[in-house]
């Protein structure tokens, strides 16, 4: 299949007709090199049309040589062992829009990808208007200087005046005043999508990795990452840093989890139902991961463990529990009440898993129901306090500890994870240094640790 590269006419617009250069390596402008090269398959192709009908568009060369546009055909002529055509850009304009009316609507580019490119397109050009105007106040303060020196050097009267005025020689020109910022991030992101041809979301999610995280918007114009990944890994690599180690110094007879399941979606969200995925809501984390934790020495000899899990990742909360060093038992189901989408069902209950590890039947007489109705009121994948509450009727005696909690801290419990927000005052927030030194910000806190209690024994 011929790409666009070999199939445009041969009159490019902002350009003269040059002599064909030399066979020579390729050197290319920085505005070309932005845009990703073919694969070999479509370059090798692209080599046999030059050599069965030649090379059908002029490659467009500037600044002693460099290429503008046109690599695939530079690379491809030296495959064919065809000496390259080549013409010699006009200069009108900057040669960083010319790459973009070139190559910005390619139709083998990603969206999120043809955002970024464009995003960098646009700040290049910006800082190439501003050199050239750098280079033209030179040029005006140099003729400034002349002025000065040829009126010196006038003649002049016996009363010191000029014989004759100086001819007019144009003084400085300055900049004008830099465009008002109010509302700047909305103005650039919707210029930004109707150049892009992209959805507003879509360019405003790269504008946001491109101001916090320049290392993966890199990888994103680059095509090595989706923008839905790279705020994932922004996402991830924030809590990692706020998130201190699980705690040390005791051990806990009821563990209440509610992990932040990676899904293997590459979607951000399903079709029609913007947000649906969990990593849109906060960093999640692998199976490997999980297991990772050394949960177990966070566990008595005897204890419990809560551990909230979707039906399609049963199996990895299971391999989770084992890591973790407690055996299944049994679960508790969630009823919603409310639809929820999903791949075969309408996905409208959670699994409470049971496990224990040594023995650790309930305190309480009472049974539970194995099924709980609760409405879904919180936000994403936030669980209901009815549960946690349930836990401390069936568990009454012995500390505690909930791990990912999302919000206040309960009174009796301890918590970890980065989204804990301490609520009495007599909570001691521990942010994993050694020094047990109180976190200037208590919502970046990853442990929170109550006063203890004396643990009851786990009945048999």
């Amino acid at each position: 299949m011929p790409n666009q590269d070999d199939t445009r006419s041969q009159e490019s617009p902002g350009t003269n007709e040059a002599v064909a250069t030399a066979l020579t390596p390729l050197r290319a402008h920085p505005a070309a090199e932005l845009f990703p090269l073919m694969s070999e398959d479509r370059l090798e192709q692209l080599a046999q049309s030059i050599r069965d009908h030649g090379q059908r568009s002029p490659i467009v060369l500037c600044d002693g040589g460099l290429v503008l546009d046109g690599r695939n055909r530079w690379l491809a002529c030296q495959r064919a062992g065809v000496a390259p055509k080549t013409i010699e850009w006009d200069h009108v304009g900057s040669p960083w829009r010319f790459v973009w009316d070139q190559n910005g609507q390619r139709r083998d580019l990603p969206a999120d990808q043809r955002v970024a490119l464009c995003l960098q397109i646009k700040r290049a050009d910006e800082s190439w208007q501003l050199e050239q105007e750098r280079q033209r106040e030179q040029a005006n303060q140099a003729r400034s200087e002349a002025k000065k020196i040829a009126v010196a050097m006038q003649p002049r009267d016996a009363a010191g005046k000029l014989a004759a005025k100086p001819s007019a020689v144009s003084g400085d020109t300055a900049l004008g005043e830099a465009p008002r910022r109010a509302d700047v991030a909305q103005r650039e992101r919707d210029s930004l999508a109707a150049e892009a041809g992209a959805s507003p979301a879509t360019a405003g999610r790269v504008l946001a990795i491109a101001n916090s995280r320049p290392d993966l918007f890199e990888q994103v114009a680059s095509g090595a990452m989706t923008v839905t990944e790279a705020t994932r890994v922004a996402k991830r690599e924030h809590v990692s840093a706020r998130c201190g180690d699980l705690p040390k110094e005791q051990t806990y007879r009821v563990i209440y989890a509610d992990p932040p399941w990676q899904y293997h979606d590459t979607r951000a969200g399903l079709a029609g139902y913007a947000g649906s995925a969990a990593a849109d809501h906060y960093p999640t984390m692998s199976v490997a991961e999980l297991c990772a934790l050394e949960v177990s020495k966070l566990a008595d000899d005897d204890a419990v463990l809560f551990c909230w899990a979707t039906s399609p990742l049963l199996p990895d909360a299971l391999a989770v529990i084992r890591a973790w060093g407690f055996a299944f038992k049994t679960f508790f189901v969630w009823a919603k009440g409310r639809p929820n989408f999903g791949h075969y069902h309408d996905a409208s209950a959670e699994l409470l898993i049971v496990a224990t590890r040594g023995s650790c039947l309930p305190d309480a007489d009472r049974r539970e129901h194995q099924v709980q109705s609760v409405e879904r009121t919180g936000r994403h994948s936030e669980k209901p306090e009815h549960f946690r509450e349930m836990i401390d009727r069936l568990y009454p005696h012995g500390r505690r500890i909930e791990l990912f909690r999302r919000g206040d801290v309960p009174e009796r419990w301890d918590t970890w994870g980065n989204e804990a927000v301490a609520a009495a005052e007599a909570t001691e927030t521990l942010a994993g240094d050694a020094s047990g030194s109180i976190s200037d910000a208590r919502a970046d806190a990853a442990v929170t640790v109550q006063a203890p209690e004396t643990p009851q024994q786990c009945r048999a």
